[in-house]
């Protein structure tokens, strides 16, 4: 294999392939596959949850394909970053692999040709498709941001790391995520192109974070497409990157549609409950993080209690008079919400223990849904 590429092109794309790879050092999956034919070069990166492949204009001069130890590669990269030269020249023999640019140049150990490596990477990309889906970059990366937002923390529990992609009925896409303290549910602006309906499944965090981190990179491109594969796998191409990830059946499932909103509905601004928040969630509840949020003629009062002191804030809202409702919600849910969203928001909501809705004016596709937590209190 010898290619000669342009130096920073091929720097960055390595290095970004490089983001899927463990930290451990199994040498099959701390590796950078690297193929050069026809005016092109693709790097290939395969982690604990899925695969990523990036592809580089190229001068070719011998095709071929091998394998490289990724960590070192990055360490060599890292030195040519900041040589004044243009291009990279890549050279690799029966055992070792030679980068190149200017006279600085250093050699690294191949690994391998062949193995699982490959094999697995056939079975991702190659398998049929059953479901294709098409759109906007920048829209998809919005709508993954937000629901990511909400998703939970917690690794260990697979049911609820990640976001859940729905086509209903009507063949529309819905994107819900849950820390199971509230519900984000965003639908999609996104074009399903197959008949058949009623799909769901599961995509964990990792790779939303890694298909986010993509859409970041430059690119001519706007349209994105997705494929999901009849072996379980979740296609995603834009630009110069491909990307292949596990989807997930979990037994749990957010079936939104269950959860009806309430009959009383009013307005405010999110920078005014942003603002009252600001003071109010330094003294949150200590076990439940939660705040109380009390509401009565025009006027929404915010308040906590903690073993250090406690807080108020007020602020007026229009049209809720003949009303009143006190409940607690989780602080770190309203946060999330408030980062993402601004301008006008509805509220709707019921009684006390009934959840609480958050539609964003500007945003009509979006739904945020909070169930009010059963406080145990001095008061």
């Amino acid at each position: 294999m010898k290619f000669t590429a342009l130096k920073n092109d091929f720097i960055r794309k390595a290095n970004f392939v490089a983001k899927v790879i463990p930290s451990s050092e199994g040498a099959s999956l701390n590796s950078l596959c690297f193929e050069a034919k026809s005016d092109e070069v693709i790097i290939r990166g395969m982690g604990d949850y899925g695969f990523l492949t990036a592809r580089i204009p190229a001068i070719i001069e011998e095709e071929g394909k091998c394998r490289i130890w990724g960590k070192r590669l990055l360490e060599v990269l890292s030195k040519y970053r900041t040589l004044a030269f243009d291009e990279i020249k890549v050279v690799s023999g029966e055992e070792k692999i030679r980068l190149s640019t200017g006279k600085t140049g250093c050699n690294v150990g191949i690994l391998s040709e062949e193995g699982d490596f490959d094999l697995a990477m056939e079975y991702h990309f190659t398998s049929p498709c059953v479901y294709t889906i098409k759109g906007n970059s920048k829209s998809l990366q919005e709508e993954l941001k937000k629901t990511v937002s909400f998703s939970s923390e917690d690794r260990r529990n697979t049911d609820w790391y990640g976001v859940f992609f729905v086509i209903d009925e009507n063949k529309d896409l819905h994107l819900i995520s849950s820390d199971r303290m509230g519900l984000a549910h965003l639908k999609s602006n996104l074009n399903t192109l197959n008949d058949e309906p009623n799909i769901h499944f599961l995509l964990p965090t990792d790779a939303i974070s890694t298909i986010i981190k993509i859409l970041d990179e430059p690119s001519s491109d706007e349209e994105v497409v997705i494929e999901i594969g009849e072996n379980d796998v979740f296609r995603f191409q834009w630009g110069d990157y491909r990307c292949s990830f596990r989807i997930l059946s979990p037994d749990f499932f957010p079936n939104w549609k269950k959860i009806q909103p309430g009959s009383k509905k009013f307005h405010f601004l999110a920078e005014d409950l942003s603002k009252a928040l600001s003071v109010v969630s330094l003294y949150a509840h200590p076990d439940y993080k939660a705040i109380k949020i009390d509401i009565e003629e025009n006027k929404m009062t915010l308040s906590s209690k903690d073993n250090y002191g406690d807080a108020s804030n007020d602020f007026e809202i229009p049209n809720v008079l003949g009303y009143a409702a006190a409940f607690w919600l989780n602080v770190s849910f309203l946060q999330t919400f408030l980062g993402i969203v601004d301008g006008e928001v509805t509220m709707v909501c019921e009684g006390n223990t009934d959840p609480v809705f958050l539609y964003p004016i500007a945003n009509p596709n979006e739904c945020y849904t909070l169930k009010p937590l059963q406080m145990q209190t001095d008061e």
